[in-house]
């Protein structure tokens, strides 16, 4: 799959990433190769192949009993920027795109 460079350096943009040209084009090929393998799966007969929740071949399978080992606050020490009791973070969805 051949991606065009303006693809690239909106899927980089997506991903944080800040690229030179060289990089972008070197992020281009190894995007493709990805694709291009995530593609011959997409090709693959699975019409014989049972569904599974996981690969494990376990008949066994349980949730374990979780329960939290410190308070909300506790937990929103490390954060670093908290808003009304949350973790805010940069917004990410409403970026205007060209």
């Amino acid at each position: 799959m051949v991606l065009s460079k303006k693809e690239i350096i909106k899927i980089a943009d997506l991903a944080k990433l800040n690229l030179s040209d060289k990089e972008a084009a070197a992020f281009g090929r190894e995007l493709a190769d990805v694709l291009g393998y995530v593609n011959k799966i997409n090709q693959l007969d699975l019409s014989q192949v049972e569904q599974s929740l996981s690969g494990a071949q376990q008949n066994s399978l349980f949730l374990r009993a979780d329960s939290p080992q410190f308070s909300k606050s506790q937990g929103l020490i490390p954060a670093k920027n908290i808003k009304a009791g949350f973790v805010a973070v940069p917004n990410v969805f409403n970026k205007k795109n060209d």
